[in-house]
C-alpha cells in the first residue's frame, strides 16, 4: 500500500509537468481502494471466526483493524465505503465485550468514516454498560449520543430508544434527578402512529434486556413509572408481532 502512495506522489508531480493524464493517476487510487475493501472484509471475517476463542485480544486482530483504518481515512473519499465491514467488526466487537476497543473506533474514526445505524446503537449499548458498571457521565453522554446518531439514521430504529430509556432508569436507580414528563413524551412517541415496527423494536430490546439479571430491576423501573404507556407499548409490540406472521404465512 506505501508503494501505491508513493506511484500516486509520483504521477501527481510529474502531472504538473508533463500533463499525464489524471486517468492513471484515478486508476491507481481506485487500486488502493480495492486493496483496502478486501483486506477490511478480510479482517471482518477473521474477527468473526476468532471471537469464539477466549478473546480477541489473543490475535492481533484489532491492531490490524486500527492500522487498516488509519490508512483508509486518507484514501477513501467515500466515508460510506466501509460501512458494510465496519458493522461487522464493531457487532463482533460488542459480541466479545471489548467496550474500551469500540470506544477507540469511534473517537479515532467517526469523522473519516460513516457508522450505520446499528453500529451507533451497538456503540450505544457499549456506553451503557460501561455507564452501569463504573457510573461516569462520560459514558451516559456518548451512549445517549450514539443514540440519537443512530435515530438521525432511521428514525424509527426501536433499539437505541430503549437504551436512552434504560439509561434514564439507571439514574433513577441511583436517585438521580430524571425528567419523567421528557420520558412519558418519548415513550407516547414511540407508541403513537401507525408504525408499529418502533413499538416493536423498543419493546423487544427492553424485555430481552430484562431477562438479564443485571439489568432487570432497570426495565421494571418503567413498568412501575409509566404502566399504561408500558402496557401500550406490549399491545403495540404483539400487533405488530400477529400481523408480521400473518403476512409471512399469507
Amino acid at each position: 500500500m506505501e508503494n501505491i502512495n508513493i506511484i500516486i506522489a509520483v504521477l501527481t508531480l510529474l502531472g504538473g509537468y508533463f500533463g499525464i493524464p489524471k486517468l492513471i493517476e484515478a486508476g491507481l487510487r481506485h487500486m488502493q481502494i480495492v486493496r483496502i475493501k478486501k483486506k477490511a472484509e478480510k479482517l471482518a471475517d477473521k474477527i468473526i471466526i476468532d471471537k469464539d476463542k477466549k478473546s480477541i485480544r489473543d490475535v492481533p486482530l484489532f491492531e490490524e483493524v486500527k492500522n487498516l483504518l488509519f490508512k483508509a481515512k486518507d484514501s477513501m473519499k467515500n466515508k460510506e465505503l466501509l460501512q458494510k465491514q465496519l458493522d461487522v467488526i464493531i457487532r463482533e466487537l460488542y459480541d466479545s465485550r471489548m467496550h474500551e476497543d469500540i470506544q477507540e473506533l469511534r473517537i479515532k474514526f467517526q469523522d473519516y468514516f460513516e457508522f450505520s445505524a446499528e453500529s451507533w446503537a451497538n456503540i450505544a449499548i457499549s456506553n451503557m454498560n460501561l455507564y452501569r458498571l463504573d457510573g461516569m457521565n462520560e459514558f451516559r453522554d456518548n451512549s445517549i449520543s450514539a443514540s440519537i446518531e443512530s435515530n438521525k439514521r432511521r428514525a424509527n430504529y426501536g433499539t437505541p430508544k430503549a437504551v436512552i430509556l434504560i439509561i434514564s432508569m439507571i439514574d433513577f436507580e441511583r436517585k438521580k434527578q430524571i425528567n419523567k414528563d421528557d420520558l412519558k413524551k418519548m415513550i407516547n412517541e414511540i407508541v403513537s402512529g401507525d408504525d408499529t415496527l418502533v413499538s416493536y423494536e423498543t419493546y423487544d430490546y427492553l424485555t430481552r434486556t430484562k431477562q438479564i439479571k443485571e439489568w432487570e430491576k432497570y426495565v421494571n423501573h418503567l413498568y412501575v413509572l409509566f404502566p399504561e404507556e408500558m402496557n401500550e407499548m406490549e399491545s403495540r409490540y404483539s400487533k405488530y408481532s400477529v400481523s408480521n406472521i400473518q403476512s409471512t404465512v399469507v
